[in-house]
């Protein structure tokens, strides 16, 4: 049997080999979340019954002459579609590890700052997830912001860029990846055995030692400098970064079109109050922010293109595009919480980790993540 890592894939997709992918997955999860261009055929039920019927009566759909990548969620059902089609002439392939393995692929966009063009500024995105995360260095001294996959791709960045990670710092608590905040700190030696600084916003959610950063506070590495916008809503403690007055770094706050969601820190009871936090601090703090200002989130709810374009927006292009600011409080209010669907998957235990109230301990990150991110709030002019 034919089969492909999610390396190989993403080789084929950079390199403008792409192969058909065929996702069997159950209709609903494939729109909630699939490789950019791929199609779906939902049989995987079948598959999973030893049922290879469905599929066979819709072998027509699938293109032959050319390889098919088979997808499922771990690489198992996608094993079994894969021998009901070899036989039938197609070149089917199964990914190996399917949408789990792929949550954790990953690319580089290189960003830059206009006022201080010695600095690197470099988002870090997991395409199969959306997750977005920032390394930004300059004068031999580096800091990642939300880091989001392994930890050796960070040290790689900054050795690449001549720099030594000195500082992790988080937007807020994440819920629906696991952050490799305190691993990326204990494997980095910024000199004489002592790993990177750990920054979080102030909160009393986490059990582990790290700094904490109130309102106003300014973070710097070399002559870059994050100033802290504490923006409560999302979460209690979730804060933006202004970037050199030019770039912000908005966590879950604020996305290219639209706003983060406030029910995965206290659940659904604390959905109210936390909508009622992000309308303030839309129309306060991130108000006096400048509509020329870029806008880089932690996610993104589209799939991400291996083309090295950063995903972001100028301010008041995000602005433009969420009708949800034109809104009197009540309203804004209603409108989020209306708007709210199914949570992150294991989106509990993935903020007990965070938290360092849980152990990760031999699971496997990709395991415990595997979904879509759902930390963004779909509702009318303010779609996902």
């Amino acid at each position: 049997m034919k089969e492909m890592t999610v390396e190989e894939l993403k080789q084929r997709i950079e390199s403008g080999q792409e192969p058909a992918i065929l996702d069997i997955r159950e209709a609903a999860m494939f729109s909630d979340w699939h490789i950019p261009g791929a199609f779906n055929l939902p049989v995987i039920q079948a598959m999973r019954m030893n049922d290879f019927q469905p599929l066979v009566e819709r072998a027509g759909e699938v293109p032959r002459g050319e390889p098919v990548v088979v997808v499922c969620n771990r690489g198992i059902s996608a094993r079994k579609a894969v021998s009901a089609l070899t036989p039938l002439g197609f070149d089917a392939i199964n990914l190996i590890g399917g949408m789990a393995a792929w949550s954790g692929v990953w690319s580089e966009a290189n960003i830059g700052l206009a006022g201080h063009p010695g600095a690197a500024f470099v988002q870090v995105r997991r395409n199969g997830k959306g997750c977005l995360s920032y390394v930004i260095a300059d004068a031999g001294e580096a800091i990642v912001v939300d880091p989001c996959v392994a930890v050796d791709v960070y040290m790689d960045i900054a050795r690449r860029l001549g720099a030594r990670i000195v500082k992790v710092l988080e937007t807020h608590v994440h819920a629906d990846h696991i952050s490799r905040g305190r691993e990326l700190c204990a494997v980095s030696d910024p000199g004489a055995g002592v790993g990177a600084e750990l920054m979080l916003p102030r909160t009393g959610r986490v059990t582990f030692e790290c700094a904490f950063v109130d309102d106003g506070d300014c973070v710097e590495v070399g002559g870059v400098r994050l100033r802290a916008i504490h923006t409560p809503g999302h979460t209690g403690e979730s804060t933006c970064y202004l970037v050199n007055e030019e770039a912000l770094l908005t966590g879950d706050t604020v996305f290219t079109d639209s706003v983060g969601r406030p029910d995965l820190e206290k659940g659904d009871a604390g959905a109210v109050e936390g909508a009622h936090m992000l309308y303030k601090s839309l129309h306060g703090p991130l108000a006096k922010v400048g509509d020329e200002v870029m806008v880089y989130p932690a996610h993104t709810g589209a799939g991400i293109a291996f083309d090295g374009v950063p995903v972001g927006a100028t301010l008041g292009e995000a602005r433009r595009a969420m009708t949800l600011l034109a809104l009197d409080e009540a309203t804004f209010v209603q409108r989020i919480v209306e708007g709210l669907s199914a949570k992150p998957p294991s989106h509990e235990v993935i903020i007990a980790i965070n938290e360092g109230k849980t152990d990760l301990g031999e699971a496997d990150p990709l395991e415990i993540e595997a979904g879509p991110n759902r930390c963004a709030v779909a509702t009318k002019g303010a779609v996902v």
